[in-house]
């Protein structure tokens, strides 16, 4: 499968800008050997999915609810957004830890997106604390469980699996140390092996991308840490030549 790289652009942006970089990055991206992403506001779903039709590029929702439709005011489905969608995000680390997105509410949005014929990308990882006490692998395990035994066995391959050390994550505080290559290659390799356990020879049709903080800076030398396949980029995205240049420093076999 091709390595697999989404601009989140979170709560970012107007309409008009959204236009605008969504189509420069599809000027400049190269789609020939790579999946590439943009998951906009959800309130521009629609216009950024009619950008990039015909791109190659896809359009990613962020989140939504877990039912497809009811009495929840204020509330979008996957259902809803779906002929605008390609994937979905869920379980992101700020739905997790702002909002309180629990691993079983994280797993019916992840039936729900799937139901709705939407690829999903899983987002895992842990917090400081819990990386120091050791809990670390057993999080994310418990993570991508919840997941896998919510999914229908034959949807497996719709899934990829984004790992973000929430430690790792600056959101612009110069403080926070990034993760080394060492970290990411020992909890890619673990997730890597997790997913060979619980799903068997089907573990290659899911990706695991990196999400901690990935810049043009240091783009290159993640993508050449083993068990890598793409990335979940935030900040570093809202800039499309930024995130051009993060797109070029993926390896092209």
């Amino acid at each position: 499968m091709n390595p697999l790289v989404i601009a989140n652009w979170k709560m970012h942006k107007s309409v008009e800008e959204s236009v605008r970089d969504a189509a420069r990055i599809a000027e400049l991206a190269d789609v020939r050997h790579i999946d590439v992403g943009i998951a906009p506001s959800i309130v521009w779903q629609k216009a950024i999915h009619g950008t990039l039709h015909g791109t190659g590029l896809l359009t990613v929702v962020q989140d939504a609810h877990s039912e497809p439709s009811g009495a929840y005011t204020g509330a979008v489905s996957f259902d809803q957004l779906a002929p605008f969608s390609d994937m979905a995000l869920v379980g992101h680390s700020e739905r997790r830890h702002v909002f309180g997105d629990s691993d079983e509410l994280v797993a019916l949005k992840a039936q729900a997106a799937q139901r709705a014929g939407l690829r999903v990308v899983l987002c895992v990882g842990e917090t400081r604390e819990e990386r120091e006490v050791g809990d670390g692998e057993s999080v994310v395990r418990a993570q991508i469980a919840s997941v896998l035994d919510a999914v229908d066995a034959n949807a497996v391959e719709m899934l990829d699996v984004a790992y973000e050390p929430v430690w790792a994550i600056s959101g612009g505080d110069a403080s926070v140390e990034p993760a080394t290559t060492d970290a990411i290659a020992a909890m890619h390799s673990f997730i890597r092996s997790f997913l060979r356990e619980r799903v068997g020879e089907s573990h290659d049709r899911i990706r695991v991308l990196y999400g901690g903080s990935v810049k043009p800076e240091n783009a290159m030398e993640i993508f050449a840490v083993s068990d890598v396949q793409g990335a979940l980029v935030g900040g570093a995205s809202l800039d499309p030549e930024s995130f051009v240049q993060i797109l070029e420093a993926v390896p092209t076999c």
